[in-house]
């Protein structure tokens, strides 16, 4: 775990929180934070493949979404938001 885990985190709670004052709903926030991320996520995998000559296009999007190849760091990047909007969306 490094200050990027926690940063995302903070920034997912800040999103969520934002747009629950936009539209008052909890649940749209915590998904806003998380698929921010996870998008993110997606595409620096892309770009990390494209950095080893491995082209994903048309032909096998998939290959994007296989996460046991993601590395730790990316994999808590996308978990930690997740779980602490989640948690906030249940218990508020």
């Amino acid at each position: 775990m490094n200050a990027s885990n926690l940063y995302h985190t903070a920034y997912a709670l800040l999103a969520q929180g934002m747009v629950w004052v936009l539209t008052g709903n909890l649940l749209a926030g915590a998904m806003a934070g998380t698929c921010f991320f996870f998008g993110r996520e997606v595409a620096q995998y892309q770009a990390s493949l494209a950095t080893k000559g491995v082209y994903v296009t048309m032909k096998n999007p998939l290959e994007l979404f296989k996460f046991w190849r993601w590395s730790c760091d990316s994999l808590l990047d996308v978990a930690l938001p997740a779980i602490a909007t989640l948690v906030v969306w249940r218990f508020a």
